[in-house]
Formats: C-alpha cells, sequence, structure tokens
C-alpha cells in the first residue's frame, strides 16, 4: 500500500490489522497478512504521535491539536478533545481504566479516560512534555523540554506526578545548553531504575521508588 506522506512514529498491531499516522493526516488500517486497506481515517493535519489501542478504541492525536478516540473496527469517531495552541506529539500510554500524555505548547501532561475522552486532571510541567509517559502504579514521569528565547516561559526537567491527583512529586531541572535544551525522548524504566537521554547528549539514570 502507498500514501502520500511521510511515516514518523510506531505502528500498532491489533489482532489481524496493523494501524498507522502519517504526514499526510491519515490514520490507516491495513491487513497485516495482505496489506490490503482496510480503513482510513482523515485527522485534518499530519500525525505526529504514535496510535495506541486502549480496549475498543484507537487513541490518536495530531499537530492540529487533535486528541480522539475512534472506533478501532471502522476509524469513527467516537469523542475528540483539542489542545488549543498546541500539537500533540506526545504518545498516550494506558494504566488501569486510565491514560496519560503529554503536549507541546500546552505544557501539560493529561490523565483522561480512554473510552470517552473526559479529562481527570491536568498538571502544568512548565515545558514541552513530547515524549511517551512512563507510568508505574505510584507516578507518572515525563521528561520536559524547553527553547529560549521563546513566548512562553520554559523550565525543562525530569518530572515525576502522582499518579492519582496529578500533583508534581518532584522535578529534576536541566540548565541551559542551547536553543533547545531538556529532556525530549521518552524515559525507559527497568525494574528500579528509570533511564532517559537529554537533548544536549547525555544519559541519565535515576532510582524508582
Amino acid at each position: 500500500m502507498e500514501q502520500a506522506g511521510k511515516v514518523r512514529t510506531d505502528a500498532v498491531i491489533d489482532g489481524s490489522r496493523v494501524v498507522f499516522g502519517s504526514f499526510d493526516g491519515n490514520v490507516y488500517a491495513l491487513d497485516r497478512a495482505t496489506g490490503k486497506q482496510v480503513w482510513s481515517k482523515n485527522t485534518g493535519a499530519r500525525v505526529d504521535s504514535s496510535p495506541v489501542v486502549m480496549g475498543e478504541k484507537l487513541i490518536v492525536g495530531n499537530f492540529g491539536g487533535l486528541l480522539a478516540g475512534l472506533d478501532k473496527t471502522d476509524g469513527s469517531v467516537s469523542w475528540r478533545l483539542i489542545w488549543w495552541g498546541s500539537e500533540v506529539q506526545s504518545t498516550p500510554v494506558a494504566y488501569g481504566d486510565l491514560a496519560y500524555i503529554g503536549a507541546s505548547d500546552l505544557r501539560r501532561v493529561t490523565c483522561f479516560v480512554p473510552n470517552e475522552g473526559r479529562v481527570v486532571w491536568r498538571t502544568d510541567v512548565y515545558g514541552w512534555p513530547w515524549g511517551r509517559p512512563a507510568v508505574t502504579d505510584g507516578f507518572v514521569y515525563i521528561g520536559v523540554a524547553g527553547g529560549s528565547p521563546y513566548g512562553i516561559r520554559h523550565l525543562p526537567s525530569l518530572t515525576a506526578l502522582d499518579r492519582r491527583t496529578g500533583a508534581i512529586a518532584w522535578r529534576r531541572p536541566v540548565a541551559q545548553s542551547g536553543y533547545v535544551y531538556g529532556f525530549a525522548a521518552p524515559p525507559a524504566i527497568d525494574g528500579n531504575v528509570l533511564v532517559i537521554g537529554s537533548v544536549e547528549g547525555t544519559l541519565y539514570a535515576f532510582p524508582v521508588t
């Protein structure tokens, strides 16, 4: 199958289908065995974040600030949220019945109910939470990048949020080292260690409690 836009995010396997987003603004579902298109959905702007299957919904964000829950069987829209003045560049992560996602200029991490799109909490993390969060039973960890000079003040850091309330538990700030600095990569957790790379090229490891 050929399509017009670049594909720069993960594809997701859902049973007999492969689903991915494209810079042409569409989300595509293909038959895994043949590559034949099953359905496509135009989201209205390029898709920067990876689609994720959560229950019966396919959660997808785009560069126009849309976060949507699509019916995974046919791509029809079940619900939508708009990140006003911001792109949705982060990829959501499910934990239990909730999901967690970053943003861009919205500067927030959002906890939402994936089957209905209802926001549970939203926390200002003082920068661009571009990457995929890492979630444990107690905390949501997010890498935060920033730019200076910029129209919005940024304070980049690795930030830990209380998973249930969204309250900031701690922040590990990063000193400015260029126009874009901080953490753009998603954190990864292995056992009791969280590993994350910074924009300036340093790899960090932090204890996870």
